[in-house]
């Protein structure tokens, strides 16, 4: 299996650079990784579903509209709300990731058929990925490096183009308090 993020999102990405209008970035990125979060519930009462582990529903075609869809949903709730604050206290340099730029995910709402949609795009992609390298060791291996390269380099090409701020114009507006924040006292 590829390594979650980075990796699995470098598959569904492009979508939203070919069509910036059609996709949601959140959903696509974030459901790229939701059929791996069923990982993290392993040992608790939500392990197994009818004597099956929870991650095996999740990665099979009952586990996109019954696992990965919810899963999506609800993260990316969490991540536009967390998404001003946490990019208005990332490091201004380099320029070219325009790293402050994913504030406006806070802002951006795209229409809910477009999140359900692109939630399903990106674990289905999740799912495919993985049904062509689970089992061969050396293609789970190139895998993970390129998808991790392609991400990083899909990444820099949306900052240096400044993408986040042609779509969806500027972050909002956030008072920054970087000792909070950082947990630092200064």
């Amino acid at each position: 299996m590829p390594l979650t993020f980075p990796s699995h999102a470098a598959l569904p990405l492009p979508l939203k650079l070919w069509r910036p209008r059609w996709f949601d970035g959140v959903a696509l990125v974030v459901g790229s990784a939701s059929p791996d979060l069923a990982y993290a519930l392993d040992g608790t009462a939500l392990e197994a579903v009818n004597g099956t582990a929870l991650y095996q529903v999740a990665h099979g075609p009952a586990g996109l509209p019954l696992f990965c869809l919810p899963v999506t949903l609800a993260c990316a709730v969490l991540v536009r709300r967390a998404a001003p604050v946490v990019a208005a206290h990332l490091p201004a340099r380099p320029v070219w990731l325009a790293a402050r730029d994913y504030g406006v995910l806070g802002a951006s709402r795209p229409a809910f058929l477009v999140t359900v949609l692109s939630a399903l795009a990106g674990a289905a992609s999740h799912q495919g990925w993985d049904a062509v390298t689970d089992h061969a060791p050396i293609a789970d291996l190139a895998s993970t490096v390129g998808g991790a390269i392609a991400a990083l380099l899909l990444a820099v090409h949306i900052g240096r183009r400044r993408l986040l701020h042609a779509w969806h114009g500027d972050p909002p507006a956030v008072t920054t308090r970087p000792g909070l924040f950082w947990g630092s006292p200064r």
